[in-house]
Formats: C-alpha cells, structure tokens, sequence
C-alpha cells in the first residue's frame, strides 16, 4: 500500500503516510485499471479482487485505506502483522499472510489469517491445517499454491 503521488508502488524507503481522501482517489484510479483491462479481456472486474500489501507500512497508512474502502490486506511479516490486526480490527479487513511461513509460525499464521498466498509443502499445509481446525472449525484456510 505504499504508493507516489503518480500512483505508481514506493518502495519502503519512500513511504509517506497518506490521508483517507487521497487513499480513494489511489484505489478509484487501481479501479479504473482493473475496470478498463477486465473490459478488455471480457471478464468482470467483480472477479478482481485488490489486496493490498502493508509490509512495513505505518498503522496510519493502513488506515487511511481502510477508510478508502479497501478489503483485503496482506503482510508477510508475522509480527508485524500481528500488531496490525489488533489495532485494525475495526475495519474487519481480510488478512492475507504473502511469503514463507516458518513452520513453528505455521498455528499463528492459521489462527489469524483469512489466506496463506504462499502454501510450499504439504508438511506446512498440515500443520496450518491443523491448528485452523482447533481456531476455526468452520472457517477453512484459503490457500494458494
């Protein structure tokens, strides 16, 4: 979620904090995008779907998309991210966990997060498995492969 006044991504040196105001105008031109290339190639752009990505981004910033309007968010920093989910929760976000997990981070990763992005052994797929079965029962883990 870090991104420049041109609407174009920021790498992690350059990050600002940004206001909700200007967090809409960023996701309205990212809707516009998604809007004009699912147009193109005949799929619904409904079936897009933004998730943004807060590595070492401030809480504010986060917020600031939150109040935007976004869904989805991702981390792949597991401690980080943590923090964030506490202080965020009001926004009842999607959290999306982006990056290899450890396999002793494996129960917090499935206790917290809504999607793995980035499932790379079927040993890690049981243990996050497992432990959403005892978190949540009726909640399966999204995966990707």
């Amino acid at each position: 979620m870090a991104f420049r006044a041109d609407g174009g991504m920021s790498s992690v040196t350059e990050q600002q904090t940004i206001s909700a105001a200007d967090a809409r105008t960023k996701l309205a031109r990212i809707q516009d995008q998604i809007d004009a290339v699912t147009e193109e190639i005949g799929v619904f752009a409904d079936a897009v779907r933004v998730v943004g990505a807060s590595k070492a981004q401030p809480l504010a910033t986060i917020r600031a998309f939150a109040e935007a309007g976004i869904k989805a968010c991702g981390e792949n920093y597991l401690q980080e991210a943590i923090s964030k989910l506490d202080e965020l929760k009001q926004y009842e976000m999607e959290w999306h966990f982006i990056g290899h997990i450890q396999s002793n981070k494996a129960k917090q990763v499935a206790e917290r997060f809504a999607w793995v992005q980035t499932l790379d052994s079927t040993r890690l797929a049981k243990r996050l498995n497992d432990a959403r079965l005892v978190s949540h029962p009726d909640e399966p883990l999204n995966c990707c492969i």
